[in-house]
């Protein structure tokens, strides 16, 4: 876990060095063509804003740091302490604010029932069903096929010429 979280640590230090406001702009000009067509293309927050930004940032992470050391260096201890005097909130802030047990309930179990009840009722009466008709459907056809096809050549010529007869008198009185 160390090697991951130093490789994410030299890539966010990183990642915000080249983003220093009119030190250098990579992204930006990376993803200019990006952006073209859009009316807030033009649009630049101020200066100020960005160094403001940048120094709430930094003493964000500073303190941050400042309070794990605290914590984990100088009063080993403190956390279980912590841990004892605000249970309620570490058991929320534990079950990682019961996102996956909400996700669970809202999402995955309403759609295990749908696909349980598709199982059940709609694939075995709708699906079956229409795969059974078409079954049924070919074997009938293939029954009168079955009698038309015998084999014998002679069969299939009278088939033909009986059909160009047919074709042609309809074309001659019919199709006039």
């Amino acid at each position: 876990m160390r090697a991951p979280m130093t490789l994410l640590a030299i890539l966010a230090i990183f990642g915000g060095v080249i983003q220093i406001p009119n030190v250098t702009d990579v992204i930006t000009k990376f993803l200019e063509p990006s952006f073209a067509d859009s009316r807030f293309a033009g649009i630049e927050p101020s200066n100020g804003i960005n160094a403001l930004s940048l120094i709430v940032g930094g003493a964000m992470s500073l303190t941050g740091i400042g309070i794990a050391y605290l914590v984990w260096v100088r009063r080993p201890g403190t956390s279980a302490r912590l841990i004892q005097r605000l249970r309620p909130l570490h058991t929320f802030l534990i079950h990682k604010w019961y996102f996956d047990e909400a996700y669970d309930v809202l999402v995955v179990r309403p759609m295990t029932a749908l696909g349980r009840g598709a199982s059940t009722t709609f694939e075995r009466v709708v699906i079956d069903g229409m795969a059974s008709g078409a079954v049924f459907a070919v074997r009938a056809g293939n029954s009168l096929v079955r009698v038309a096809q015998s084999g014998i050549l002679r069969n299939y010529a009278l088939l033909l010429m009986t059909g160009v007869t047919a074709l042609g008198l309809y074309f001659l009185i019919v199709a006039r």
